[in-house]
């Protein structure tokens, strides 16, 4: 019951906070693409809560807070494509902090050094919707009655929209998917799959 207290205040913030941008006037406008175009890095830190999907027998909720901090680099300053998909890819190395607030309160901490995101540009505006995708490792001890291990491998993947605030900085909301495996190294290899709600800022 807590834990879906905590989503419906993270979901009611995100959108109240949504809400406020899209009302917000300002007197000139921004390109977010010619600010990712000429921004070789970008540096971002999003946090917010999550939740697996899976309902297991032995485990049915499992619980994240989570903190990850992410480096950008600009791999093709020319967009890609013509059309509404037209967009700017970054490399993306992302470690994650976090606890597993249900049902242990343990830390768990990984990386994805593997990652890519892909900003779509078409738009024009401050408004800059993006996907990333992220591959690495982390430790999860979540219990051997779920995984049979603590290491374990991440793959996931996002949506999101950042807000330009002015050409160095720039508000992130994001909803991420979390797959969590160990690959069968050890049985049990249950996995935990899991929904976030994330929110954030990014300097360029």
């Amino acid at each position: 019951m807590n834990g879906v207290k905590i989503r419906f205040k993270i979901a009611s913030f995100i959108a109240l906070l949504f809400l406020v941008l899209c009302t917000s006037s300002f007197a000139d406008e921004l390109n977010s693409a010619e600010i990712i175009k000429n921004s070789p890095y970008e540096l971002g830190f999003l946090a917010g809560y999550g939740w697996a999907m899976d309902h297991h027998a032995v485990q049915p909720c499992i619980e994240h807070a989570v903190f990850m901090p992410a480096l950008s680099i600009l791999l093709t300053k020319e967009e890609i494509g013509k059309s509404f998909y037209r967009g700017l890819v970054q490399y993306q190395l992302e470690p994650v902090v976090g606890v597993i607030t249900h049902p242990n309160g343990k830390v768990e901490a990984g990386a994805s050094p593997i990652g890519f995101k892909y900003n779509f540009t078409a738009l024009g505006s401050r408004w800059s919707p993006y996907s990333n995708f992220g591959f690495g490792t982390i430790y999860e001890p979540i219990g051997h009655d779920v995984q049979g291990t603590n290491f374990n491998f991440i793959l996931q993947t996002g949506f999101g929209v950042e807000y330009f605030l002015d050409k160095k900085h720039a508000i992130n909301l994001q909803y991420r998917y979390r797959h969590i495996s160990n690959a069968t190294i050890r049985l049990p290899n249950r996995s935990i799959n899991s929904s976030f709600l994330l929110a954030g800022f990014s300097f360029f």
